[in-house]
C-alpha cells in the first residue's frame, strides 16, 4: 500500500492547525496547543481546529481534513489507524463556549475513542466518551452521544441521533430507533473498505499539496 503523506508530530508555525482562543469577552489570552502525537503518516490538516489540555492521538494513515474539529477539554482523544475524518466534524464535543476560557483538566477525564478504517462524513458529531469500532460509517449530521458504544461495521445514516450502544453490522437510519442487523455484507464492505483505502490516500496527497502551496503563500506575502 502507498503511504499517505505524511506531517510531521512538531508544526512549524504556519503550518500549525489552528488551535482555539480561550479568553474573557475580550478574546485576547490564547490557549495552549493540546499535547499531540501525530504518526508520521497521518495528515493533520493546518485548517483544522485543535483544542484542549489532554492529548490527541492521531495513528498510521489516519486523514483529518479541512475545518473538522477535534476536542480533548473531555479528555484524552485517539483516532486510530485508517481514520479519514471529513469537514465541520467535531469529535470529542461537546466545543467549549469561545467566549469563557478554556476549563482546567477534568478530575475524571472520558476517553474518546475512533476505531481504525472509520469514515465520518460532513459535520458529523461524536461526543466525548463516544467509542466506535473499527470500520464503521458515520454519515453527515449524525451524533454519537457521550458513553455510546458503535460496533464493528455499522453505519449510521445522515442526521441520526444515537444515544445507546448498538451490536457490530448494524444499520441505523430515521429517528434512530429502527435498526436491522446487516448479513451477507462481507463482500459489498470489502470493497467499501478497499474504495476507503484509495480515497484516504489521493486525498491526503492532495490536502498535503494544498496545505504547502498556502504555507508558501503566507511566507510570500
Amino acid at each position: 500500500m502507498a503511504s499517505s503523506a505524511s506531517l510531521p508530530t512538531s508544526f512549524s508555525k504556519e503550518a500549525q492547525p489552528r488551535v482555539e482562543p480561550a479568553a474573557g469577552p475580550s478574546n485576547v489570552v490564547p490557549t495552549t496547543r493540546p499535547p499531540l502525537e501525530v504518526h508520521p503518516t497521518a495528515h493533520l490538516d493546518p485548517q483544522a481546529y485543535i483544542q484542549g489540555t489532554s492529548t490527541i492521538t492521531l495513528g498510521p494513515n489516519v486523514v483529518i481534513h479541512p475545518r473538522a474539529r477535534l476536542v480533548s477539554v473531555h479528555g484524552p482523544l485517539t483516532i486510530r489507524a485508517g481514520t479519514v475524518i471529513l469537514e465541520r466534524c467535531v469529535v470529542g464535543g461537546p466545543v467549549p463556549d469561545p467566549k469563557e476560557p478554556l476549563p482546567p483538566p477534568p478530575e475524571a477525564p472520558v476517553n474518546t475513542v475512533v476505531g481504525q478504517n472509520v469514515l465520518l462524513q460532513a459535520s458529523a458529531e461524536v461526543r466525548a466518551g463516544a467509542f466506535l469500532d473499527e470500520a464503521c460509517l458515520i454519515e453527515p449530521r449524525a451524533v454519537i452521544r457521550r458513553g455510546v458504544h458503535i460496533g464493528k461495521h455499522t453505519k449510521v445514516c445522515a442526521g441520526c441521533v444515537v444515544d445507546r450502544s448498538v451490536r457490530d453490522w448494524t444499520v441505523l437510519w430515521g429517528d434512530g430507533q429502527t435498526r436491522r442487523l446487516r448479513t451477507g455484507a462481507i463482500d459489498p464492505e470489502d470493497g467499501r473498505l478497499k474504495a476507503l483505502e484509495i480515497d484516504r490516500e489521493s486525498t491526503a496527497g492532495l490536502l498535503t499539496v494544498a496545505a504547502a502551496k498556502a504555507t508558501l503563500g503566507k511566507r510570500r506575502a
